[in-house]
């Protein structure tokens, strides 16, 4: 898997790319004298990296350039060609307004444009991200990658500025050791289902010592163990036992029986029967009351004669009965009225006098039984013991309720006892497969060391080492550094100029070392030459032609001012054969998106 061309839908906006097999360099040209001192240039070097990756199918970030610029990157399709290890290719189509669904062409031929394809002449179209990378995957059939997919080497082929932090753990800060060593290990040698294992039995160990702790919370647990719930139980429902007998032996006799249902059944019963009867009959009695006075009517005879005579003066003819008829009338209707109104109200004070009578009676007689039960003991005891019984049935209860915890947790125990020897398991196979890795000279790992070494070696005259080894949690640990002249680690692995010619040696060492194994066979180094002295940056560049002349095909972004002449010849470092890419700080045109800058 090389890369062979990258372009797009708009070639006046992004010029096209196309890849060399052996040393590639996108040189970014200062020319602007206020420039020179800058860190960066925005020229497009590190973007490069970047929408390499979007093509080959990256998953979306909201930081990227393309989603964080959306609108002005909307109209953009590009296209990627990768060469195949058969000699043919395959191109990838993604757009940055529908960057979820791609398309997929393969081809025998180099240096196509498929920027005007139709829908119909693509292999496949409009493919989901998941489905596409899967397809992709097996196109490319990088079999040294198995069982891991393709993407997940992508990281340490495509080195921008951040990935130089760390030589192996090139994901994010926050990504799980589960994630990325099992498939860091597997290229380096050793068998990442060993290292998962490990990973995966103390997982289950966890859920198994959280399921105890859940247990113990919603029981609230304390340290009582299970014979002692035991004996409390037995306590609890012997005294359980003896108050239920207790109860069984109380004896009211037939009279106290009797009463009980007369007090219950009939006058408890009646008495509320009555006095909700006594609430309506009070409750009509107040309306008619309330009637009677105000149907009262009450006539001014000479005021309503001066009325009407006032009246017939101004209303002259139209006054057919005089107003003592009108009084007539009036009386007559109110007498009526009057005399049924009060005929009720008459009826509702005698019914509520009933009512009342029999509510005493009654009264009298609830106080005479209330009386005679109250008169022995037996109704209290009755009700203390009837408190303990229900007392003792809800500890009983909880006792029962931690007992089944218990109980749990015991199983539990026994299931978390299993996990706790399968962790020390899998991490005594894990010690055995990495010591045998270990102790033959001839395993992937020393090949992949020899290599690291040389290449420190060539570039700064001291030698490297890579180790795999056991931490104290039973875990691996991979660590790179920079020997001394007494063959122990230096700090100058831990600065950031050595850790990144750290990173790009390790980068080249795996890649040679698989070379002919189904991997891929491009890396692209954002920077290679920054902060290295002129010397270094000689020898690195011998280093890329070496391993371009295996076959590995490298990819470089370089500042012109960071190219010094060659120590021998006095002129420029690389040949002009090799740049692949110039931009230049000279307005838009010198871009790698020739639009203003976003």
């Amino acid at each position: 898997m090389k890369l062979s061309s990258l372009y797009s839908n708009r070639p006046a906006e992004l010029t096209r790319i196309d890849f060399r097999d052996g040393l590639n360099v996108v040189l970014g040209e200062i020319r602007l004298p206020e420039n020179k001192d800058r860190d960066t240039h925005n020229l497009g070097k590190t973007t490069l990296g970047g929408l390499i990756d979007f093509c080959l199918l990256k998953g979306r970030s909201s930081e990227f350039f393309l989603f964080r610029h959306a609108t002005t990157f909307s109209p953009f399709v590009f296209f990627i060609e990768i060469a195949l290890e058969n000699g043919s290719f395959v191109t990838v189509r993604r757009s940055a307004s529908t960057h979820t669904r791609i398309g997929i062409k393969r081809h025998s031929q180099r240096r196509e444009d498929y920027s005007a394809l139709q829908q119909e002449e693509w292999d496949h179209w409009n493919l989901p991200l998941a489905k596409a990378k899967t397809i992709l995957d097996g196109i490319l059939d990088l079999g040294a990658l198995a069982p891991f997919d393709y993407r997940k080497e992508m990281p340490y082929l495509l080195r921008s500025q951040d990935s130089y932090r760390s030589v192996f753990k090139v994901q994010n800060a926050s990504t799980r050791d589960v994630v990325w060593k099992p498939f860091l290990a597997h290229i380096l040698g050793f068998e990442a289902a060993s290292i998962r294992d490990v990973y995966e039995a103390e997982v289950a160990l966890d859920q198994k010592n959280g399921q105890v702790a859940v247990i113990h919370a919603e029981s609230s647990l304390n340290s009582s163990g299970l014979a002692d719930i035991e004996g409390l139980l037995r306590i609890k429902t012997q005294d359980l036992r003896k108050r239920e007998l207790l109860l069984a032996e109380f004896d009211f006799g037939a009279e106290d029986a009797d009463r009980t249902t007369e007090l219950v059944d009939d006058i408890d019963l009646r008495t509320a029967n009555l006095n909700e009867e006594r609430y309506g009959l009070t409750k009509r009695l107040k309306k008619v009351e309330l009637a009677l006075v105000e149907r009262e009517i009450n006539f001014d005879v000479a005021e309503v004669s001066a009325l009407f005579e006032e009246a017939s003066v101004i209303f002259e003819g139209q006054i057919v009965r005089d107003f003592e008829s009108l009084i007539r009338f009036n009386q007559q209707i109110g007498t009526e009225r009057r005399g049924y109104l009060e005929e009720e109200q008459a009826d509702l004070v005698a019914a509520l006098a009933n009512v009342e009578s029999e509510l005493e009676i009654l009264g009298a007689r609830r106080t005479e039984l209330l009386s005679f039960l109250s008169n022995s003991d037996s109704l209290a005891k009755y009700r203390e013991v009837s408190q303990q019984l229900v007392g003792l049935t809800s500890e009983i209860a909880v006792l029962n309720q931690k007992k089944e915890a218990l109980s749990r947790i015991d199983e539990l125990s026994a299931d978390r006892q299993a996990a706790e020897a399968e962790v020390t398991r899998k991490k005594g196979v894990l010690s055995d497969e990495l010591k045998a890795q270990i102790e033959d000279t001839d395993s992937l790992f020393w090949q992949i060391q020899d290599r690291f070494n040389d290449i420190i070696y060539t570039v700064t005259g001291s030698h490297a080492l890579l180790s795999a080894r056991l931490n104290g949690e039973g875990h691996v640990d991979f660590s790179a550094e920079i020997l001394n002249q007494k063959d122990t680690a230096t700090s100058q692995g831990r600065g950031n100029t050595y850790k990144k010619l750290m990173c790009m040696a390790f980068d080249l060492a795996v890649l040679s070392a698989h070379l002919g194994s189904g991997f891929p066979r491009f890396v692209y180094h954002d920077g290679a030459f920054e902060s290295l002295d002129s010397r270094k940056k000689e020898k690195l560049v011998e280093v890329y032609r070496e391993h371009a002349a295996l076959g590995i095909q490298i990819i470089m972004t370089a500042i012109d001012s960071d190219l010094p002449p060659s120590s021998t010849s006095g002129v420029h470092l690389l040949n002009p054969d090799e740049i692949v890419l110039t931009l230049h700080d000279e307005g838009t045109s010198g871009r790698l998106f020739k639009i203003p800058s976003w």
